[in-house]
């Protein structure tokens, strides 16, 4: 099981609690505490997004820091040996791009690229203290544990 399986069943956990007592608020008509439970789950779902998307991110660069090994490693051309020698440069002095990072492992501009990118942006207006309007955690989770086992070079 890997990280982003296990933060899924935590998630849903707790997520499934708060639902309960929401639609018990609703069901006696208790609308401030129907209220007060929508907004916490909003919180969770805002909370687990983004710790789901740093362990997407930390396999993401990781992958990556290993295509770059194996590329310096296994390569005997010159010509590409001094590409990904600076590509391994600018990695170790972290001026590589998160989406610098996704592009060494999915083409630019497709599906998987423009998923990740969506996301980043997602997480980018979470994390500097904005709200998203919703977020399905359903298909995020789908979504992660998805890529978090597809991606390899």
């Amino acid at each position: 099981m890997n990280v982003i399986e296990e933060l899924e069943i935590i998630y849903t956990e707790i997520d499934d609690s708060y639902a309960s007592k929401e639609f018990e608020a609703h069901s006696k008509g208790y609308n401030i505490k129907e209220n007060e439970f929508q907004n916490i789950r909003s919180i969770n779902d805002h909370s687990y997004f983004l710790i789901a998307f740093t362990r997407l991110e930390d396999r993401i660069k990781t992958v990556t820091q290993n295509l770059i090994d194996s590329k310096l490693q296994n390569l005997n051309s010159w010509s590409y040996i001094r590409v990904w020698r600076i590509i391994k440069n600018r990695e170790s002095r972290d001026r590589l791009s998160f989406l610098e990072y996704v592009e060494l492992l999915t083409e630019k501009g497709q599906s998987d690229y423009n998923l990740i990118r969506d996301y980043y942006n997602d997480r980018n207006i979470v994390a500097h203290g904005n709200s998203l309007r919703s977020i399905d955690m359903a298909t995020v989770f789908q979504d992660f544990k998805r890529l978090y086992n597809d991606l390899s070079f």
